[in-house]
């Protein structure tokens, strides 16, 4: 419940708030640039496709940074999770949002979705989901040559260097790891350091218990393969240029972690990972960051002033 609350609920309010005042504050006019005046205008018509292991948060980063940017939304929510995109559709009803700048449309994402796709009408996708969905998604998109933002899987890597603080990096590396069942795309999956699937008592429903596999090589599909359940990898290394090796190797780049006793040795580490995010020695989340990955893990930011940057084109006006 109360991760629910703070998670699931939180996040959304508060990039609401972030982006309202991104809104207010954003230079959306300037610099000049000798005899030319750069604007920044909306994208236009922006199609989001959101998924659901945390439904409303990855719907208002899209929406709220969209609509911050001047630019008008068509949502495709997942099956599975359509309520509060529901409601979220009622909120904007009820504050008098204009008709036809938000638009709500349900429906499967090989009709739908790739309908959003592929629309002559839209100007740009956004979507968020698996790296083959993402992939399809980008496809069908370049037909009409429209802007694509994939925020997709991950595998990312854990490195706890030799002398890391054990005590507070293998229970802070499990929380990372088994965040919201393991259904998370920057879950820290491959727990790398020097050197399951038991039954519930749970009789209703499909359950998995925190799995840990070790001794696991980095060539393993279950060290490459994203899972997105409560599953952790956890791989030795030799030395620290072993450890950013076995790190980077993932076809994925979309968050990470590093633990140390030496916060400048953490941070030179930190740096030579090929991800979007890195946190240190545990440092906290934050949702005014920007987020999204390299390589497999997607295309672009979300969040904050980079969220609402995705969502402008940029012009230069000779004059």
């Amino acid at each position: 419940m109360g991760f629910a609350k703070d998670v699931q609920i939180g996040l959304p309010i508060f990039n609401f708030a972030n982006f309202a005042e991104l809104a207010r504050t954003f230079a959306f006019e300037g610099p000049e640039v000798g005899n030319s005046l750069i604007v920044r205008e909306p994208a236009g018509v922006v199609g989001c496709i959101t998924p659901w292991n945390f439904p409303l948060h990855q719907a208002v980063l899209k929406v709220a940074a969209a609509l911050a940017a001047g630019c008008t939304v068509v949502l495709k929510p997942p099956v599975v999770t359509p309520l509060t995109t529901w409601a979220l559709a009622e909120v904007f009803h009820e504050i008098g949002l204009p008709p036809g700048v938000f638009n709500l449309v349900n429906g499967r994402g090989t009709i739908v979705g790739e309908g959003i796709a592929a629309h002559p009408g839209v100007d740009m996708v956004s979507f968020t989901g698996s790296t083959f969905a993402g992939r399809r998604v980008a496809e069908v998109a370049m037909a009409t040559i429209k802007r694509v933002a994939l925020e997709l899987g991950g595998k990312s890597a854990n490195v706890v260097l030799d002398d890391a603080d054990l005590e507070k990096a293998v229970p802070d590396g499990l929380g990372k790891c088994f965040i919201n069942s393991g259904q998370t795309c920057s879950a820290l999956t491959r727990l790398l350091v020097p050197a399951g699937g038991l039954e519930t008592s749970h009789t209703v429903g499909y359950f998995v218990e925190p799995t840990v596999f070790s001794r696991v090589t980095p060539e393993m599909t279950i060290a490459r393969e994203e899972i997105f359940g409560p599953v952790l990898c956890i791989i030795p290394y030799l030395d620290e240029e072993d450890a950013v090796r076995i790190a980077n190797q993932s076809e994925y780049g979309l968050s990470g972690g590093v633990w140390s006793a030496d916060p400048d040795r953490a941070l030179r580490v930190a740096k030579r990972l090929r991800t979007g995010q890195v946190e240190i020695n545990g440092g906290a989340f934050n949702p005014a960051a920007p987020f999204g990955g390299y390589k497999q893990s997607g295309i672009g930011r979300e969040a904050g002033l980079f969220g609402l940057e995705e969502f402008l084109e940029t012009k230069a006006i000779q004059r």
